[in-house]
Protein backbone atom coordinates (compact mmCIF):
# COMPACT_ATOMS: atom_id res chain seq x y z
CA UNK A 1 0.00 0.00 0.00
CA UNK A 2 1.20 3.51 -0.83
CA UNK A 3 2.40 5.38 2.26
CA UNK A 4 3.87 8.80 2.88
CA UNK A 5 5.28 10.93 5.64
CA UNK A 6 4.70 14.58 6.50
CA UNK A 7 7.33 16.85 4.96
CA UNK A 8 5.91 20.25 5.88
CA UNK A 9 8.65 21.55 8.24
CA UNK A 10 6.35 22.85 11.01
CA UNK A 11 4.15 19.76 11.08
CA UNK A 12 7.08 17.35 10.78
CA UNK A 13 8.78 19.05 13.72
CA UNK A 14 5.58 18.83 15.76
CA UNK A 15 5.02 15.14 15.01
CA UNK A 16 8.65 14.34 15.83
CA UNK A 17 8.32 16.15 19.16
CA UNK A 18 5.23 14.08 20.02
CA UNK A 19 7.03 10.89 19.09
CA UNK A 20 10.07 11.84 21.14
CA UNK A 21 7.84 12.54 24.13
CA UNK A 22 6.07 9.22 23.71
CA UNK A 23 2.73 10.97 23.16
CA UNK A 24 2.03 9.06 19.97
CA UNK A 25 3.10 5.65 21.28
CA UNK A 26 0.35 3.23 20.26
CA UNK A 27 -1.85 6.30 19.81
CA UNK A 28 -3.41 6.33 16.35
CA UNK A 29 -4.21 9.47 14.46
CA UNK A 30 -4.96 10.55 10.91
CA UNK A 31 -3.24 12.82 8.42
CA UNK A 32 -5.10 14.32 5.47
CA UNK A 33 -2.78 15.47 2.66
CA UNK A 34 -3.02 17.55 -0.50
CA UNK A 35 -0.58 16.94 -3.33
CA UNK A 36 0.97 19.98 -4.95
CA UNK A 37 1.16 20.15 -7.85
CA UNK A 38 -1.75 17.83 -8.54
CA UNK A 39 -1.07 15.02 -10.96
CA UNK A 40 -3.57 13.97 -13.58
CA UNK A 41 -6.01 11.45 -12.17
CA UNK A 42 -4.81 11.91 -8.58
CA UNK A 43 -7.21 12.79 -5.73
CA UNK A 44 -7.30 16.40 -4.63
CA UNK A 45 -6.90 15.27 -1.02
CA UNK A 46 -5.12 12.19 0.22
CA UNK A 47 -6.01 10.88 3.69
CA UNK A 48 -3.20 9.07 5.41
CA UNK A 49 -4.68 7.14 8.33
CA UNK A 50 -2.16 6.13 10.97
CA UNK A 51 -4.03 3.54 13.01
CA UNK A 52 -3.40 0.05 14.38
CA UNK A 53 -5.64 -1.61 11.78
CA UNK A 54 -8.58 -1.19 9.47
CA UNK A 55 -11.03 -1.99 12.29
CA UNK A 56 -10.25 1.22 14.17
CA UNK A 57 -12.77 4.06 14.28
CA UNK A 58 -10.10 6.33 12.79
CA UNK A 59 -10.09 4.35 9.54
CA UNK A 60 -13.89 4.25 9.47
CA UNK A 61 -13.96 8.04 9.93
CA UNK A 62 -11.55 8.54 7.04
CA UNK A 63 -13.65 6.37 4.76
CA UNK A 64 -16.79 8.24 5.76
CA UNK A 65 -15.12 11.59 5.13
CA UNK A 66 -14.15 10.44 1.64
CA UNK A 67 -17.65 9.15 0.96
CA UNK A 68 -19.21 12.44 2.07
CA UNK A 69 -16.79 14.44 -0.07
CA UNK A 70 -17.76 12.43 -3.16
CA UNK A 71 -16.65 13.67 -6.55
CA UNK A 72 -16.80 17.36 -5.63
CA UNK A 73 -13.66 16.97 -3.50
CA UNK A 74 -11.97 13.63 -4.33
CA UNK A 75 -10.36 12.04 -1.28
CA UNK A 76 -8.28 8.85 -1.08
CA UNK A 77 -7.88 7.28 2.38
CA UNK A 78 -4.56 5.47 2.90
CA UNK A 79 -3.94 3.29 5.96
CA UNK A 80 -0.52 3.14 7.61
CA UNK A 81 0.62 1.72 10.92
CA UNK A 82 3.44 4.19 11.60
CA UNK A 83 4.07 7.92 11.04
CA UNK A 84 7.57 7.14 9.72
CA UNK A 85 6.81 5.53 6.35
CA UNK A 86 8.77 7.71 3.86
CA UNK A 87 7.47 7.66 0.29
CA UNK A 88 6.58 11.08 -1.06
CA UNK A 89 6.88 14.71 -0.07
CA UNK A 90 3.42 16.08 0.68
CA UNK A 91 2.11 19.21 2.32
CA UNK A 92 -0.74 18.41 4.75
CA UNK A 93 -4.09 20.12 4.38
CA UNK A 94 -5.86 18.60 7.39
CA UNK A 95 -4.97 16.40 10.32
CA UNK A 96 -7.18 14.32 12.57
CA UNK A 97 -5.44 13.42 15.81
CA UNK A 98 -6.28 12.55 19.40
CA UNK A 99 -7.38 15.47 21.52
CA UNK A 100 -4.65 14.72 24.05
CA UNK A 101 -1.95 15.02 21.38
CA UNK A 102 -3.08 18.49 20.34
CA UNK A 103 -3.34 19.44 24.03
CA UNK A 104 0.46 19.28 24.21
CA UNK A 105 0.36 22.48 22.13
CA UNK A 106 -3.05 23.79 23.24
CA UNK A 107 -3.25 22.95 26.98
CA UNK A 108 -6.68 24.58 27.33
CA UNK A 109 -8.10 21.46 25.65
CA UNK A 110 -7.49 19.60 28.92
CA UNK A 111 -10.76 21.05 30.21
CA UNK A 112 -12.62 18.53 28.05
CA UNK A 113 -10.90 15.67 29.90
CA UNK A 114 -11.57 16.67 33.51
CA UNK A 115 -12.27 13.43 35.43
CA UNK A 116 -15.72 12.97 36.96
CA UNK A 117 -16.73 16.45 35.77
CA UNK A 118 -19.03 15.56 32.87
CA UNK A 119 -21.91 13.18 33.69
CA UNK A 120 -21.84 11.53 30.25
CA UNK A 121 -20.63 11.96 26.68
CA UNK A 122 -23.71 13.99 25.77
CA UNK A 123 -22.60 16.62 28.28
CA UNK A 124 -19.15 16.75 26.66
CA UNK A 125 -20.77 17.26 23.26
CA UNK A 126 -22.93 20.08 24.59
CA UNK A 127 -19.93 22.06 25.81
CA UNK A 128 -18.02 21.34 22.60
CA UNK A 129 -20.92 22.74 20.57
CA UNK A 130 -21.32 25.79 22.79
CA UNK A 131 -19.33 28.71 24.14
CA UNK A 132 -16.55 26.53 25.57
CA UNK A 133 -16.03 24.93 22.16
CA UNK A 134 -15.70 28.36 20.55
CA UNK A 135 -13.26 29.41 23.26
CA UNK A 136 -11.13 26.32 22.71
CA UNK A 137 -11.10 26.82 18.95
CA UNK A 138 -9.82 30.34 19.49
CA UNK A 139 -7.07 29.05 21.79
CA UNK A 140 -6.06 26.53 19.12
CA UNK A 141 -6.09 29.25 16.47
CA UNK A 142 -3.69 31.31 18.57
CA UNK A 143 -1.38 28.28 18.64
CA UNK A 144 -1.48 27.85 14.87
CA UNK A 145 -4.33 25.36 14.36
CA UNK A 146 -7.83 25.73 12.96
CA UNK A 147 -10.16 23.23 14.64
CA UNK A 148 -12.89 22.06 12.28
CA UNK A 149 -14.42 19.40 14.52
CA UNK A 150 -14.31 17.63 17.84
CA UNK A 151 -14.84 13.90 17.37
CA UNK A 152 -15.56 11.13 19.88
CA UNK A 153 -14.05 7.83 20.83
CA UNK A 154 -15.86 7.36 24.13
CA UNK A 155 -15.69 7.79 27.89
CA UNK A 156 -13.01 6.07 29.93
CA UNK A 157 -13.82 3.03 32.06
CA UNK A 158 -11.61 1.05 34.46
CA UNK A 159 -10.60 -2.58 34.22
CA UNK A 160 -8.54 -4.82 36.47
CA UNK A 161 -8.77 -7.71 38.88
CA UNK A 162 -10.54 -5.58 41.43
CA UNK A 163 -13.91 -3.93 41.05
CA UNK A 164 -13.42 -0.18 40.71
CA UNK A 165 -16.95 1.02 41.33
CA UNK A 166 -15.73 1.71 44.88
CA UNK A 167 -12.99 4.30 45.25
CA UNK A 168 -11.38 2.55 48.21
CA UNK A 169 -10.52 -0.37 45.94
CA UNK A 170 -8.07 1.79 43.96
CA UNK A 171 -5.83 2.23 46.99
CA UNK A 172 -2.29 1.12 46.18
CA UNK A 173 -3.20 -0.03 42.67
CA UNK A 174 -1.03 0.47 39.57
CA UNK A 175 -2.66 1.75 36.38
CA UNK A 176 -0.91 1.21 33.05
CA UNK A 177 -0.69 4.17 30.66
CA UNK A 178 0.54 3.97 27.07
CA UNK A 179 1.50 7.64 26.76
CA UNK A 180 2.41 10.46 29.18
CA UNK A 181 -0.73 11.78 30.87
CA UNK A 182 -0.16 14.41 33.59
CA UNK A 183 -3.86 14.67 34.45
CA UNK A 184 -4.12 10.92 35.00
CA UNK A 185 -1.21 11.11 37.45
CA UNK A 186 -2.98 13.81 39.46
CA UNK A 187 -6.26 11.90 39.31
CA UNK A 188 -4.89 8.58 40.54
CA UNK A 189 -2.71 10.22 43.18
CA UNK A 190 -5.91 11.67 44.65
CA UNK A 191 -7.29 8.11 44.79
CA UNK A 192 -4.12 6.79 46.51
CA UNK A 193 -3.20 4.89 43.33
CA UNK A 194 -0.38 5.42 40.85
CA UNK A 195 0.34 5.25 37.13
CA UNK A 196 3.15 3.82 35.06
CA UNK A 197 3.75 4.66 31.39
CA UNK A 198 5.00 1.76 29.29
CA UNK A 199 5.78 1.19 25.60
CA UNK A 200 4.87 -2.43 24.86
CA UNK A 201 6.21 -3.83 21.60
CA UNK A 202 3.36 -6.31 21.25
CA UNK A 203 -0.07 -7.08 22.58
CA UNK A 204 1.43 -9.95 24.54
CA UNK A 205 3.79 -7.58 26.36
CA UNK A 206 0.87 -5.32 27.23
CA UNK A 207 -1.19 -8.22 28.56
CA UNK A 208 1.76 -9.41 30.63
CA UNK A 209 2.00 -5.99 32.29
CA UNK A 210 -1.75 -5.89 32.85
CA UNK A 211 -1.75 -9.20 34.73
CA UNK A 212 -0.68 -7.15 37.73
CA UNK A 213 -1.72 -3.72 36.47
CA UNK A 214 -5.06 -2.08 35.70
CA UNK A 215 -6.18 0.03 32.74
CA UNK A 216 -8.40 3.02 32.15
CA UNK A 217 -9.42 3.81 28.57
CA UNK A 218 -12.40 3.54 26.22
CA UNK A 219 -14.40 0.34 25.85
CA UNK A 220 -13.26 0.06 22.23
CA UNK A 221 -9.62 0.17 23.25
CA UNK A 222 -10.11 -2.33 26.08
CA UNK A 223 -11.64 -4.80 23.62
CA UNK A 224 -8.93 -4.10 21.04
CA UNK A 225 -6.29 -4.87 23.69
CA UNK A 226 -8.25 -7.99 24.71
CA UNK A 227 -7.91 -7.20 28.38
CA UNK A 228 -10.68 -9.70 29.07
CA UNK A 229 -7.90 -12.29 28.89
CA UNK A 230 -6.18 -10.96 32.03
CA UNK A 231 -8.79 -8.83 33.84
CA UNK A 232 -11.86 -10.05 35.69
CA UNK A 233 -13.69 -6.79 36.34
CA UNK A 234 -14.93 -3.87 34.24
CA UNK A 235 -16.21 -0.77 36.05
CA UNK A 236 -18.29 1.63 33.94
CA UNK A 237 -16.96 4.76 35.61
CA UNK A 238 -17.25 6.76 32.36
CA UNK A 239 -15.25 9.36 34.18
CA UNK A 240 -13.10 10.96 31.48
CA UNK A 241 -13.47 11.85 27.80
CA UNK A 242 -11.44 10.24 25.00
CA UNK A 243 -11.68 12.39 21.88
CA UNK A 244 -10.17 13.46 18.58
CA UNK A 245 -9.82 16.75 16.72
CA UNK A 246 -9.95 17.50 13.00
CA UNK A 247 -7.56 20.39 12.42
CA UNK A 248 -5.83 22.45 9.74
CA UNK A 249 -2.52 24.29 10.15
CA UNK A 250 -3.65 27.91 10.49
CA UNK A 251 -1.27 29.23 7.83
CA UNK A 252 -2.61 26.67 5.36
CA UNK A 253 -6.20 27.47 6.31
CA UNK A 254 -5.70 31.16 5.62
CA UNK A 255 -4.39 30.38 2.13
CA UNK A 256 -7.54 28.46 1.21
CA UNK A 257 -10.28 30.28 -0.73
CA UNK A 258 -13.37 31.11 1.30
CA UNK A 259 -15.43 28.66 -0.74
CA UNK A 260 -13.04 25.80 0.04
CA UNK A 261 -13.01 26.71 3.75
CA UNK A 262 -16.81 26.59 3.76
CA UNK A 263 -16.82 23.25 1.95
CA UNK A 264 -14.36 21.67 4.37
CA UNK A 265 -16.24 23.00 7.41
CA UNK A 266 -19.50 21.61 6.04
CA UNK A 267 -17.88 18.20 5.48
CA UNK A 268 -16.43 18.30 9.01
CA UNK A 269 -19.85 19.09 10.48
CA UNK A 270 -21.37 16.20 8.55
CA UNK A 271 -18.61 13.87 9.71
CA UNK A 272 -19.13 14.93 13.34
CA UNK A 273 -22.76 13.85 13.36
CA UNK A 274 -21.99 10.48 11.74
CA UNK A 275 -18.92 9.86 13.90
CA UNK A 276 -20.70 10.53 17.18
CA UNK A 277 -23.32 7.91 16.33
CA UNK A 278 -20.66 5.47 15.15
CA UNK A 279 -18.63 5.89 18.34
CA UNK A 280 -21.68 5.16 20.51
CA UNK A 281 -22.43 2.01 18.51
CA UNK A 282 -18.83 0.82 18.73
CA UNK A 283 -18.69 1.45 22.47
CA UNK A 284 -21.92 -0.50 22.97
CA UNK A 285 -20.63 -3.39 20.86
CA UNK A 286 -17.32 -3.44 22.74
CA UNK A 287 -19.17 -3.61 26.06
CA UNK A 288 -21.26 -6.52 24.81
CA UNK A 289 -18.11 -8.30 23.60
CA UNK A 290 -16.35 -7.84 26.95
CA UNK A 291 -19.37 -9.13 28.85
CA UNK A 292 -19.67 -12.17 26.61
CA UNK A 293 -15.95 -12.82 27.12
CA UNK A 294 -16.64 -13.24 30.83
CA UNK A 295 -15.83 -9.88 32.44
CA UNK A 296 -18.00 -8.88 35.38
CA UNK A 297 -19.43 -5.41 34.79
CA UNK A 298 -20.05 -2.88 37.57
CA UNK A 299 -21.95 0.39 37.24
CA UNK A 300 -21.25 3.34 39.52
CA UNK A 301 -24.10 4.86 41.48
CA UNK A 302 -24.45 8.63 41.87
CA UNK A 303 -23.12 8.30 45.42
CA UNK A 304 -20.07 6.34 44.26
CA UNK A 305 -19.29 8.92 41.56
CA UNK A 306 -19.57 11.66 44.17
CA UNK A 307 -17.11 9.78 46.40
CA UNK A 308 -14.55 9.74 43.58
CA UNK A 309 -15.18 13.38 42.71
CA UNK A 310 -14.82 14.63 46.28
CA UNK A 311 -11.30 13.22 46.53
CA UNK A 312 -10.07 15.18 43.52
CA UNK A 313 -8.16 18.47 43.70
CA UNK A 314 -9.86 21.66 42.54
CA UNK A 315 -10.73 21.48 38.86
CA UNK A 316 -8.39 24.37 38.08
CA UNK A 317 -5.52 22.44 39.69
CA UNK A 318 -6.12 19.45 37.44
CA UNK A 319 -5.56 21.65 34.38
CA UNK A 320 -2.07 22.26 33.05
CA UNK A 321 0.05 24.62 35.12
CA UNK A 322 1.28 26.04 31.81
CA UNK A 323 -1.96 28.04 31.90
CA UNK A 324 -2.23 31.05 34.22
CA UNK A 325 -4.63 30.71 37.13
CA UNK A 326 -7.21 33.15 35.76
CA UNK A 327 -7.34 31.28 32.44
CA UNK A 328 -7.83 27.94 34.18
CA UNK A 329 -10.66 29.42 36.25
CA UNK A 330 -12.27 30.88 33.13
CA UNK A 331 -12.16 27.50 31.40
CA UNK A 332 -13.80 25.76 34.36
CA UNK A 333 -16.45 28.49 34.53
CA UNK A 334 -17.21 28.08 30.82
CA UNK A 335 -17.43 24.30 31.18
CA UNK A 336 -19.76 24.69 34.18
CA UNK A 337 -21.99 27.09 32.26
CA UNK A 338 -21.98 24.65 29.34
CA UNK A 339 -23.44 21.99 31.65
CA UNK A 340 -26.30 24.38 32.38
CA UNK A 341 -25.25 24.97 35.98
CA UNK A 342 -24.87 28.29 37.81
CA UNK A 343 -21.20 29.04 38.65
CA UNK A 344 -21.64 28.04 42.31
CA UNK A 345 -23.10 24.66 41.34
CA UNK A 346 -20.03 23.28 39.60
CA UNK A 347 -19.16 19.73 40.68
CA UNK A 348 -17.47 20.28 44.04
CA UNK A 349 -14.40 19.06 45.85
CA UNK A 350 -14.09 19.12 49.64
CA UNK A 351 -11.44 21.87 49.38
CA UNK A 352 -14.02 24.37 48.18
CA UNK A 353 -17.50 23.07 48.99
CA UNK A 354 -19.50 26.24 48.53
CA UNK A 355 -17.70 28.24 45.87
CA UNK A 356 -17.09 28.16 42.16
CA UNK A 357 -13.92 26.42 41.06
Amino acid sequence: MWLSVVRHPAVLSYVKSLLAAGVLTRLPFIFFFAIAPLQAGSPELRLLVIAPDSHHIAWASAQQFAQNAGQTLPVEPVLASTPDSPQASLEPDLLLMPLRSLATQVPALDVLELPFFYPDINAVQRVQDGELGRMLKQKARQSGWEVLAFLDEGMQVMSGNRRYDKRINLTGMRFIELRPDPMAKKQFLAFDAWTETISPQSQQQLLQQCRVGSRTTSLQELWSERLDRVHLSLSLSRHRYEGWVLIVPEARWQRLPAARQSQLQSLANELTQWQRREALQREAQALENLQQAGMTVYTLSAEQRRDFRERLPLWRDLLSDRLPLDEREALVAAATAGLGLPPKQAPQSPDQPNNSQ
